[in-house]
């Protein structure tokens, strides 16, 4: 397991910023296991730095005036990616023993496990078994079988997504292939975040782009977003939540500063914030 303080956690904070302490959820009195995915976008982990990055980016926005919890919702996740180093690899979210924010009424009677990919795109066998692993000791430790569920159980979401769901109803079999590498994908064009902690960018764009009144799409629709922020600039629409380069040609421009090659860098991802949330508070360019 890669432990909290491992990927370099912040501590719980509450109200004003202040640390807190996470309040505890013994095992014996858990009944539920709940499975959820990131999003609608696929996520691309390559190497153990980009995995400890990744969960400290979650934690900052968790934490953040977005969401505003104590610290991250989930209470474990497991990694699926075709780096053998790190694909399968539990990581310490919350931990299992302690309250979550990950699917409401269902934080204290539930264990809250992410796996780590997003959209349509398949977990691996190790992935999976971890998920298993979990589960099972997690039954053993509180002395009875546990409810499996998906987030969509619980609240109003298509998370787990249509690919981990079925597994769920199954029953979570383990599978008994290893893992076939996945296709190739550019991770500047369909990739939506930038590989830094700014992970966020689709989700801090779109709540930037709300407070300005530009537009009022529901959070995590990345499609809707990428297709309205196309709509601006009088480009095409796209069919999948894909940025394109001539997109982010045109952010570039916008955000000025900003080297224009099409390339959605963790500059570029800070440059554009920085000019929205300039706009919103009244500084300008």
């Amino acid at each position: 397991m890669l432990t909290r303080e491992q990927w370099g956690a912040r501590a719980p904070k509450g109200p004003g910023g202040k640390r807190t302490a996470l309040t505890p959820a013994p095992i014996t009195s858990r009944t539920e296991f709940v499975v959820h995915y990131d999003d609608a976008t696929p996520v691309i982990i390559n190497g153990l730095e980009q995995l400890k990055s990744r969960m400290r980016g979650m934690q900052v926005f968790h934490q953040g005036p977005e969401r505003g919890w104590v610290d991250i919702g989930y209470n474990l996740l497991v990694a699926s990616s075709t780096d053998p180093i790190i694909n399968g690899l539990i990581v310490e979210g919350r931990g299992r023993d302690v309250v979550g924010a990950h699917c409401p009424n269902h934080n204290t009677t539930g264990i809250g496990v992410q796996v780590m990919i997003g959209g349509n795109q398949q977990p691996t066998p190790e992935a999976l078994n971890a998920v298993r692993d979990l589960y099972d000791q997690a039954c053993k430790d509180a002395g009875r079988k546990l409810t499996i569920m998906g987030h969509r159980d619980g609240y109003s979401t298509e998370c787990p997504g249509q690919i981990l769901y079925p597994w769920l109803l199954k029953g979570m079999p383990r599978p008994t292939t290893k893992t076939i590498p996945a296709p190739e994908l550019d991770p500047w064009t369909r990739h939506a975040r930038p590989e830094d902690d700014e992970w966020d960018i689709l989700d801090t764009i779109q709540l930037t782009l709300c407070r300005l009144g530009k537009q009022t799409i529901p959070p995590c629709a990345n499609l809707s977003l990428i297709n309205a922020l196309r709509s601006t600039w009088a480009l095409p629409p796209v069919t999948e939540a894909v940025y394109g380069r001539d997109l982010v040609r045109k952010m570039q421009e916008w955000g000025g500063r900003l080297t224009v090659n099409g390339i959605l860098s963790a500059e570029t991802a800070r440059r554009v914030t920085k000019v929205m949330n300039d706009q919103l508070t009244g500084k300008g360019l």
